[in-house]
């Protein structure tokens, strides 16, 4: 099951979210305490591939079967995000979230 990363983003041009993909090396490699802006601020480059989908798209994953994880625009990463699948991957469960505020 692929996994994503969904971050909320400022509403530019009808795109909302901002998409890091878990790769193999991202998974191998830690975050630590970096900010999710530059992670952003990256935009692609080693270890990260970043997209960014409109709430269609989303819809459209989630009918794919792919997992869609919301979290907030600058929130820290956790130093193992990268390294530990969460439960629920192996659960195999589909939703999204969204938080409000």
């Amino acid at each position: 099951m692929k996994i994503f990363r969904l971050f909320k983003k400022p509403k530019i041009d009808g795109i909302h979210w901002v998409i890091v993909d878990w790769c193999k090396q991202a998974k191998e490699r830690s975050v630590g305490g970096n900010h999710l802006k530059k992670i952003i601020h990256m935009y692609g480059e080693y270890p990260f591939k970043v997209e960014t989908y409109s709430e269609e798209k989303i819809k459209a994953l989630k009918r794919m079967g792919v997992f869609v994880e919301d979290k907030t625009l600058g929130q820290e990463i956790p130093k193992d995000a990268w390294l530990i699948p969460p439960t629920y991957e192996i659960l195999g469960r589909i939703q999204i979230t969204k938080r409000v505020g």
